[in-house]
């Protein structure tokens, strides 16, 4: 995991608008592109970036080349991590690691116990995050509000079928 500090890679936050552009130009399209992902639409993921409760972490090369970042949105007891993307070429200089370092640690000096990785698709992502010691919970049901703004039942096995890349939850409505 220290292979990053020893090639010179580091983390930092950034609030610039340009570091996002360049991130989602350089790194996030051209990731997607390489593994055939969905591409989301820069307006919503710059709209997440602006708002208040999200924070934006980049990861630099010794150059100072923007090669990684992650987007999170931040609440009173726990991260929850929207979106993160490495260029390929960056991996074996273990610059995920150097993000997910720096967001452990970010969390750690909040005193937030928990990060929520979301889930994967794809198995070398479950298996990076259970380097650093995330496990799978088993949600039984899960609520969610419609436009009328009534809480609602629904399964699992509905939202699979359905919204088996997307969720949104709210989280000052959730109850656990």
């Amino acid at each position: 995991i220290n292979n990053f500090t020893e090639s010179g890679f580091y983390s930092k936050f950034s609030e610039k608008l340009s570091n996002f552009n360049t991130w989602y130009s350089n790194c996030y399209r051209t990731r997607m592109n390489e593994i055939n992902g969905k591409v989301w639409n820069k307006d919503f993921l710059k709209n997440i970036f602006l708002n208040k409760d999200s924070k934006f972490l980049i990861v630099l090369n010794p150059k100072k080349i923007i090669c990684g970042g992650l987007l999170f949105i931040e609440t009173n007891s726990q991260i929850e991590v929207f979106m993160i993307s490495v260029l390929s070429n960056y991996f074996s200089n273990d610059a995920s690691n150097c993000l997910t370092d720096f967001l452990y640690n970010y969390a750690n000096s909040k005193k937030i116990s928990y990060i929520n990785w979301q889930r994967s698709s794809n198995s070398k992502v479950s298996i990076f995050k259970k380097k650093w010691k995330s496990e799978e919970i088993n949600i039984p049901h899960i609520h969610y509000y419609n436009n009328n703004r009534e809480l609602n039942n629904i399964t699992k096995d509905f939202l699979i079928e359905n919204f088996h890349d997307l969720y949104i939850y709210p989280f000052d409505k959730i109850k656990l």
